[in-house]
This record gives structure tokens, C-alpha cells and sequence, in this order.
């Protein structure tokens, strides 16, 4: 393979998962791979020779403020079908339309795609796991529209990449064919973390635990006022059992607003 064509469906903002995208194209190219990157905007300063976006500047700035994500969306597909509707192969990430996947396998492309969550219906299957455990009478927002959509794709692609061995375990369990799916993992930089084989000595037997509280407790009170259920007040129903348990030994860390989302299967997406 001499060049690789790769579609995101939002705009690049070096964090979350435009940041996986942005880190893999970056690499390729700096190992002398021929790689595009098409998406629908930028943020200012954010630019290489590898980066396509639909959109600049003041128009840009008035789509997302005055327009919606499709909107968006759309003329990044639009702009990326030009460039590559010759394309042998495909590599496309999150937030895209059926109708992009539809029109490159007409063309006789094989597609690629990442799964960055758990299939959607895999991820209902937990929401109705966790609200038995805790006893908590909470109605799960299926939309089958959406999972037909998404089988769709899965059924469309020839290449699933999954960065865990849970999205693999719901692809399976949705049907998806095993020969499709690509076990890979977004991975860590150990060498960031100095000093971590240490020997660390415990003074006590306290419970550490790691908390998103701030972003499921900042999530859940968006949803609550524009009346819509998610996931996050599980989460959030559960980590606040565990403030509470543990209140006395607890330490408050950064607090990063939707920082941990990506962790709830799916229904973010």
C-alpha cells in the first residue's frame, strides 16, 4: 500500500480522538508513508502537509456556531469522495454517514474503519446489567434506527480495527464476522511516567480509586435539563456511592469535564 486515505468525521482538536487520528497520521508520515488525513475543520494553529480540512477561518467558525455537525460532517465526506473516489483502499473513523461508506463500496474500495466503542447494542445490554445490580428503575434510549445503521457498516467494511478486547467481544457477540476484526490497542508512552518501578511502600490499607465523578456528575445534570437519560447516571449514581464510602480517605484530583466519557460503551457516540 502507497497512500492512505483517511476520513474523520469531526473536527481536529489534537484531543480525545481526533488526537489518536492526528497521532497515527503523524506517524506515518514521518516514517515515509504517503497518508491524507480529510476532516472538516481544524482548530487555529493546528495544521500539516498531511491535513485536509473542508473548512477555514470565518466560515468554519459560523458552520459549528450557527450550522450543526452534519452539516459539517458533509462537506468533509463531500470533499473527501473528489479527492479519492479512486482510492484502492479506505480508512475511515468515527462520526460518518452510511451514504460515505455506501459510495466507496460501490466504487469497489475495501474499507477500513476504526471502532473507537463497543457496538451499541452490546452497550445496551450493559446499561440494563448495571441498572438490575443497583436496583435503579432506568429505561435504556434504544434507538434501532442507529443499530441498523452500524450493522450496516459492519457489514460494508472488510477491515474492523478494535483498540480493546471488549469492542472485540461485542463484535462478536453482534455477529460481526471474526475475520474482519483487527485486535490493536491505542497504547501508553511508559518512558512519560518516570520513576514507575519504584518500589512504593503503603503506610495504610486505604482505597484508591480513580474517580470521573466531575465529568459523569457535569454530564448527568446536562442530560437531566434537556431531558434525556444516558449512561453517565449510572456512573455517576455509582461513584457517588463510593464518595460516600470512602469519604474520609479520599483525595480530589484534577477535574477534566468530559474527560472520561469515551468510557461508556457507545452511547456517547
Amino acid at each position: 500500500m502507497n497512500y492512505l486515505p483517511v476520513l474523520f468525521g469531526y473536527e481536529a482538536s489534537n484531543i480525545g480522538n481526533s488526537h489518536v487520528a492526528l497521532s497515527l497520521c503523524r506517524h506515518w508520515h514521518e516514517s515515509g508513508r504517503a497518508v491524507q488525513l480529510t476532516l472538516p475543520g481544524a482548530v487555529k494553529g493546528l495544521e500539516y502537509p498531511w491535513l485536509r480540512t473542508a473548512m477555514k477561518g470565518l466560515r468554519q467558525k459560523l458552520t459549528y456556531k450557527f450550522g450543526t455537525n452534519i452539516q459539517a460532517r458533509t462537506m468533509a465526506e463531500q470533499l473527501f469522495y473528489k479527492h479519492e473516489k479512486d482510492a484502492d483502499i479506505v480508512y475511515l473513523w468515527a462520526g460518518l454517514s452510511l451514504e460515505i461508506f455506501e459510495a466507496f463500496h460501490k466504487q469497489g474500495s475495501r474499507i477500513v474503519i476504526e471502532r473507537i466503542n463497543c457496538h451499541r447494542k452490546s452497550s445496551w445490554r450493559i446499561l440494563e446489567a448495571a441498572a438490575d445490580t443497583w436496583n435503579i428503575p432506568y429505561r435504556i434510549n434504544t434507538d434501532e434506527k442507529a443499530a441498523l445503521i452500524e450493522a450496516k457498516k459492519l457489514e460494508i467494511a472488510d477491515a474492523v480495527f478494535c483498540p480493546s478486547p471488549m469492542v472485540r467481544k461485542s463484535m462478536l457477540e453482534n455477529g460481526v464476522e471474526e475475520t474482519k476484526l483487527l485486535s490493536t490497542s491505542y497504547g501508553w508512552a511508559p518512558e512519560r511516567f518516570p520513576g514507575r518501578n519504584d518500589e512504593k511502600k503503603h503506610a495504610d490499607a486505604r482505597c484508591s480509586c480513580l474517580s470521573a465523578a466531575s465529568a459523569c456528575e457535569k454530564a448527568s445534570r446536562s442530560c437531566s435539563k434537556h431531558g434525556k437519560e444516558r449512561s453517565s447516571m449510572l456512573i455517576w449514581y455509582y461513584v457517588a456511592t463510593l464518595r460516600r464510602k470512602y469519604k474520609n480517605t479520599s483525595r480530589h484530583l484534577n477535574r477534566t469535564p468530559m474527560s472520561a466519557t469515551s468510557a461508556i460503551p457507545t452511547t456517547w457516540e
